[in-house]
């Protein structure tokens, strides 16, 4: 590998001119020093000498891989070229290390006896038996009780979606990003292998104390190096370039005034200096910010403002409706003509009436096929399970089977939690169980005053279409809750006049029936 060239010999510190290379790296380590040691340890071929360094498994070899690596970052810095070729072969010895075979277990190493295989319990017979349904009241003692949440809403599912932050002021920029940038890429051309020889000596801060030289401080007041730049344009510490390029020149004064002229040091600082003033010669030039901007930023604000005005018209429509269906009475009219119906003038019996049966029909369907139950439904279906006995409990489970097919050829009795049924089956349990006992019509005494069906159910269908009209407003209302451009606007509708047109219906459906 080329990225491996500089780990195959021994560091020379005089042919780099590194004299402080062994103060810092006290155990060195190369990759020809490996195969030495790899030769050495080979047991076809013995080394006769003993005093040769070998290996004597291969935790030692990979430790030694190791090292390398670890040197060239404790010497050079994480951000340095030479770093990142040293990353590059390591990456590659992760992968080769993964193909390694493992080592053969000694003689004496037994394996262990395999267990006896258990007999397991006899198969019980298929269970016939409802499946238990529990609330959390009624939890085994030892089992963690589990939170019961109501679904969440069906009709509305983008109400709990994130809100969009509001788009700030646009940030007029007059090129600084774009210098800003480029002076990025200034630090990253000179830490290539090419600019070594000459940009090594400023890649990290001078480290006085262990090249032992105690004046460095007393001379150069202000440091500053290549990896110091780096880490303040990454911060964001450089409003401008001008900025940057003001530390670039103070870290070469700094060169210049603790090292000689003619030392390899201020020599390199020299060569360093010259090809960064090539390379910000081409920097990108900045420009002034057009007026138009100013103007598109004027217009998108007086679009949002007229998009609010209207959206708040709406909203006080739709309050204005909500408030005067809330304060609107239910209507009686079905059970005021029962109260002033005459009174039967004779005993026969009241004609048969066959007009009121599609009300009937209208009150049987509490919910429909795909809708999901409330904590409330599903307490009342829990609760009326348990009541049923005989033909109600067999088609229960025969539901519950078809719809969880897993537990239908189980030969242990399983305890299923309601909430744990899908949407679909506990809707037809639902509907089979509670549906008949709210739809079964209360007898009346037909000898009494009165041929009509009454005013009661009249009533309740009343109050259920007022309620209908008024969940349906509440949630057109909570529509204007969502941020600007996550939902359209709610096209406003005359509610009164589907409430009237229901009214009407009702209303020819109770003169039919009398």
């Amino acid at each position: 590998m080329k990225d491996a060239s500089p780990f195959l010999r021994p560091v020379d510190p005089v042919a780099l001119n590194i004299p402080h290379y062994f103060t810092i790296i006290k155990h060195p380590m190369d990759f020809s020093t490996i195969e030495r040691k790899l030769a050495s340890s080979n047991p076809q071929k013995p080394d006769p000498n003993p005093e040769n360094p070998r290996y004597h498994n291969a935790d030692e070899f990979i430790a030694d891989v190791r090292l390398i690596f670890q040197n060239c970052v404790t010497f050079n810095g994480p951000d340095h070229a030479v770093t990142h070729m040293g990353k590059r072969v390591e990456e590659i010895f992760d992968k080769q290390i993964k193909q390694m075979p493992f080592a053969a277990p000694p003689p004496e190493a037994k394996p262990p006896p395999p267990p006896k295989k258990q007999k397991g319990p006899p198969a019980r017979r298929l269970s016939t038996t409802v499946p238990v349904i529990r609330r959390n009241d009624n939890e085994a003692v030892g089992r963690p009780k589990r939170e019961i949440h109501p679904p969440p809403p069906k009709d509305l599912p983008y109400s709990d979606a994130p809100k969009k932050q509001r788009k700030g002021k646009r940030v007029k920029d007059d090129g600084t990003a774009e210098q800003l940038k480029y002076c990025g890429k200034i630090l990253s051309d000179l830490n290539r292998k090419q600019h070594y020889n000459i940009a090594h000596p400023f890649y990290e801060p001078v480290d006085w104390v262990k090249m032992e030289l105690p004046m460095y401080p007393k001379i150069v007041k202000k440091p500053m190096d290549l990896a110091t730049m780096r880490k303040k344009l990454d911060g964001g510490e450089y409003p401008t370039a001008t900025h940057f390029y003001n530390d670039f020149k103070l870290m070469i004064k700094n060169c210049f005034s603790f090292n000689p002229t003619g030392t390899p040091v201020q020599v390199a600082g020299a060569e360093l200096q010259r090809l960064f003033e090539d390379k910000w010669k081409n920097l990108p030039p900045l420009h002034e910010v057009s007026e138009s901007e100013d103007e598109d930023d004027s217009e998108e604000e007086e679009a949002r403002l007229r998009q609010i005005a209207e959206i708040e018209q709406q909203m006080e429509v739709l309050q204005n409706q909500l408030t005067a269906l809330k304060n609107r009475p239910v209507k009686r009219k079905k059970e005021e003509r029962r109260e002033k119906a005459p009174v039967a003038s004779t005993s026969k019996a009241p004609p048969k009436q066959s007009k009121p049966q599609p009300s009937k029909k209208k009150a049987k369907k509490l919910i429909s096929d795909d809708d999901v139950l409330t904590f409330e439904q599903k307490k009342d279906l829990s609760e009326s399970i348990s009541k049923l006995d005989g033909t109600k409990l067999e088609k229960v489970i025969q539901i519950i089977h078809e719809g969880v097919p897993e537990i239908r050829d189980s030969t242990e009795e399983i305890e299923l939690e309601i909430d744990t049924l899908p949407a679909a089956v506990l809707t037809k349990l639902y509907n089979f169980v509670i549906r008949p006992m709210r739809a079964q019509p209360s007898k009346r005494n037909r000898t009494g005053k009165g041929t009509g069906t009454g005013g009661l159910k009249r009533k309740s269908m009343d109050e259920d279409v007022e309620a209908e009209k008024i969940r349906q407003l509440e949630q057109r209302m909570a529509l204007f809750d969502q941020p600007l451009g996550t939902a359209s606007a709610p096209a406003t509708r005359n509610v009164d006049s589907d409430h009237s047109s229901d009214s009407s219906d009702s209303d020819s459906s109770g003169s039919d029936s009398e």
